[in-house]
């Protein structure tokens, strides 16, 4: 018997296996995707155990059975650079969601003395590394060849919508009696 599997199939199977997020952006991957949505859901949860979520804009693979720590170390240095923005600004998410990131100015802000343990215990202290393993999961886009100039994509939203949750949860605990 003979599958007829959806336009772009490997690609977009390839990618999300590889931790990437599917953005809007890569139109036809990802209307392919939106269009074979059932499909894809069961796919991935039958062959792989993973959860698929399609959002507006991007599209990405949920698994409880991992040890990646791209996930953990991206949250913790977005929380240094809206910790480090918030010092200047007073819309520090507006800024990351719209604004392109300089090298230099992004190092400076992991160099800050309040992070500098942390930085290097999560392994971010090769920023270069960092930021090209970010852009490979299409969670920034480097904005020059020369990977000075950076911005991040609409995958961000997700980073947000966590931090959201998990202070809601640590305020919540904090209510308990």
């Amino acid at each position: 018997m003979k599958i007829d599997y959806p336009a772009q199939h490997q690609q977009i199977v390839n990618d999300l296996l590889e931790g990437k997020f599917l953005l809007y952006t890569d139109f036809q991957k990802f209307q392919s995707l939106k269009d074979n949505d059932n499909f894809y859901t069961d796919f991935f949860k039958k062959s792989f155990g993973y959860e698929l979520r399609i959002r507006n804009e991007f599209a990405y693979l949920i698994s409880d059975k991992t040890d990646e720590k791209i996930s953990r170390n991206f949250t913790i240095f977005l929380a240094i650079l809206c910790y480090e923005i918030n010092q200047k600004t007073t819309d520090f998410k507006n800024r990351i969601e719209n604004d392109i990131f300089s090298y230099q100015e992004t190092e400076n802000y992991l160099k800050s003395k309040n992070f500098e343990e942390v930085v290097n215990e999560i392994g971010i202290d090769n920023l270069s590394s960092f930021l090209r393993t970010l852009a490979k999961r299409n969670i920034i886009e480097f904005m020059s060849k020369n990977e000075d100039n950076f911005k991040f994509t609409r995958a961000i939203n997700l980073f947000f919508e966590f931090a959201i949750d998990l202070s809601k949860q640590e305020a919540e605990n904090k209510n308990e009696p």
